[in-house]
């Protein structure tokens, strides 16, 4: 009888140890997954009066993809890709191209950490049946190995993303960080964030765009940038 209970008192706590190990790795994961965001949001409901639930969700989705794949300060070991839709190849060369621009740009600035970020603006829009635009703006503060002092910027994102029967997929994206400006058209730099063109990566109904052949040489790009 002692030896059953024994059994079943190390099974309970074997189990409880389970438990605890999965909440600390989704509280983990959490802290790094643009969760932390949720306040900021909060914060800035009065100003979107018409937002919803359903509005809240896609927008705190888009966040997590921002945190942990898209922003300059994604870590590999965060990356979410399978969010991207699987037709969205033009997009998914893209962000891999930020990548290796990101690798290149810390090779001379040092490995670069944020220390502090903030949602600074956001919107969202219905563009077609389970298609919504989402725009914001985050500040971000920095340190850098080879800079002196914390360095500061407010990177603005538009992403184009569907949300269908709660399967949230991303289109197609664009900010304004220190990877992506290299490769951007001309037809984007010194625009605001709301007026991004997307048009290399979906079509105007919101089509994505297959294949890589890329609007710009990346090759060259590196080759200036390694100078």
């Amino acid at each position: 009888m002692k030896n059953n209970r024994l059994v079943f008192m190390c099974g309970f706590i074997g189990v409880v140890l389970i438990v605890f190990a999965v909440a600390f790795f989704f509280i983990e994961r959490n802290g790094k997954n643009g969760s932390d965001f949720v306040s900021d949001i909060d914060n800035q409901l009065d100003n979107n009066i018409d937002i919803n639930d359903v509005d809240i969700d896609i927008i705190t989705k888009s966040l997590n993809f921002i945190s942990t794949t898209l922003s300059d300060f994604a870590e590999e070991n965060t990356y979410q890709d399978y969010l991207i839709d699987e037709n969205a190849t033009r997009f998914k060369q893209f962000l891999k191209d930020t990548r290796e621009i990101k690798k290149i740009k810390q090779s001379k600035m040092g490995s670069w950490k944020m220390a502090d970020r903030k949602l600074r603006t956001f919107s969202i829009e219905v563009v077609d049946e389970n298609i919504y635009e989402v725009v914001c703006r985050i500040y971000y503060e920095l340190h850098a190995e080879k800079l002196p002092e914390p360095s500061f910027s407010i990177e603005g994102y538009r992403l184009i993303v569907s949300d269908k029967d709660g399967e949230f997929k991303v289109l197609a994206a664009m900010f304004s960080g220190y990877s992506p400006i290299p490769l951007m058209p001309a037809t984007i730099l010194g625009k605001p964030v709301e007026d991004f063109d997307l048009s290399i990566f979906i079509d105007d109904d919101f089509k994505v765009k297959s294949g890589v052949d890329m609007p710009y040489d990346l090759e060259q790009i590196k080759t200036e940038l390694l100078k």
